[in-house]
């Protein structure tokens, strides 16, 4: 599932980026990478609003690959150049929820 937003996203920027007369992503063959390894993993406090913070968990990745064709030479450049991924509001890349917990109004 990683792989395959990725894939979207950067060939949602390639599509942006409007040059049609090379290939791109939808051209590459096979993985993008050839081998991912998680690096670390750890959680920091975010403040979310005025009143509430909440902890998030954030992982850095590696991605290795030697580059097989011109298609994918190009979509590793998109990926470098314009990054992986997209931010969200927060100013971070994916945002998973690992438990929920219903807010409560205070003040009120």
């Amino acid at each position: 599932m990683f792989v395959d937003r990725v894939m979207e996203n950067l060939t949602g920027k390639w599509e942006a980026l409007g040059d049609r007369s090379s290939e791109g992503p939808t051209d590459v063959h096979g993985p993008l990478f050839d081998r991912k390894t998680l690096q670390k993993t750890y959680s920091i406090p975010l403040r979310v609003s005025a009143d509430h913070t909440q902890r998030i968990v954030l992982s850095k990745w590696e991605f290795e690959y030697e580059v097989r064709s011109q298609a994918h030479r190009n979509t590793l450049n998109v990926a470098l150049g314009a990054g992986i991924g997209e931010r969200n509001h927060f100013g971070l890349g994916t945002l998973s929820l690992t438990s929920k917990q219903e807010p409560f109004l205070t003040g009120v």
